[in-house]
């Protein structure tokens, strides 16, 4: 990225140079920037914000249709003696700044382009490597899935049952439709929180996917199982009353599932497929 970043620097750098040759030569020659001068920065600078923005091709097609025109424009000039000799050549110079500036706004998208895939990279380096959600703080799927494959291996090595609970927001699609980003973090972390609050002290606590929370138990067996998930459904249910600025407070609606480790649980994944399976029945 610091390669990219010098690029751009040295690109930008480029662009002065161009402006600062034009202002050079005027300089040497002694002529004062009149009106056409003024339209030819103008057309420079748009052709430049073009090549930025646009598409590398459509700006190369809009430099090679302006040098025409501007060819035609300079022969006009030349053949009804309205340009001085000695003033000719601070027009000349235009044939070179308008492609170098379309090609070096061209090279300044591309790298911008490769910036921003190398920061989107990083991104899903740390998504995928990372082991805690960042906005609720909470160890995600990565881990839930571990913790349980390492439930699986004490089930069969010492005997010893726990028991995971998975936990859906009903229709979060539509809830996220009415929240922006900021809002939709700021309610993860009220889950969150709320979640910290009903769960045994003795469990962990999960952020799976969008609107799906996940609990681990530990030794705790199938006739447990499910006193625990009766009380933390009714002690949830008391907690997220999320507050909204039209109806005042809304009840988040939720699905609850939860199973115990047993023998027919080979891995992690069969076992978390029987607890989305479980979501189907909590009505």
């Amino acid at each position: 990225m610091k390669k990219a970043i010098k690029d751009i620097y040295l690109l930008l750098l480029t662009i002065f140079f161009i402006t600062g040759f034009s202002s050079a030569i005027r300089s040497i020659f002694q002529i004062r920037p009149g009106a056409e001068e003024i339209y030819l920065i103008t057309i420079f600078v748009v052709l430049l914000g073009m090549s930025l923005i646009a598409d590398r091709t459509i700006a190369i097609i809009a430099c090679g249709v302006t040098l025409l025109i501007y060819a035609a424009w300079i022969y006009y000039q030349l053949f009804n003696n309205r340009i001085a000799s000695d003033e000719i050549i601070s027009y000349y110079q235009w044939f070179f700044n308008f492609p170098i500036g379309v090609l070096v706004g061209g090279a300044i998208q591309g790298k911008l382009k490769e910036i921003q895939e190398m920061i989107k990279k990083e991104r899903d380096s740390i998504e995928k490597y990372s082991v805690r959600d960042g906005v609720t703080l909470l160890k995600n799927k990565r881990e839930f899935l571990f913790y349980i494959s390492l439930f699986i291996n004490v089930f069969k090595n010492r005997g010893v049952e726990s028991s995971a609970i998975i936990i859906e927001i009903t229709d979060f699609k539509i809830l996220r439709s009415g929240l922006n980003s900021n809002e939709m973090e700021e309610f993860y972390r009220y889950m969150s929180n709320s979640l910290k609050k009903v769960v045994p002290s003795y469990s962990e606590r999960f952020f799976l996917d969008k609107g799906m929370f996940g609990v681990l138990l530990y030794s705790v067996s199938a006739e447990d199982l499910k006193e625990t998930v009766d009380k933390l459904k009714k002690d949830l249910k008391e907690e997220i009353r999320y507050p909204d600025s039209k109806t005042g407070v809304k009840h988040i609606p939720f699905k609850m599932a939860g199973i115990t480790i047993e023998e027919k649980d080979e891995n992690e994944i069969l076992a978390y497929k029987r607890l989305e399976k479980g979501l189907e029945y909590d009505v």
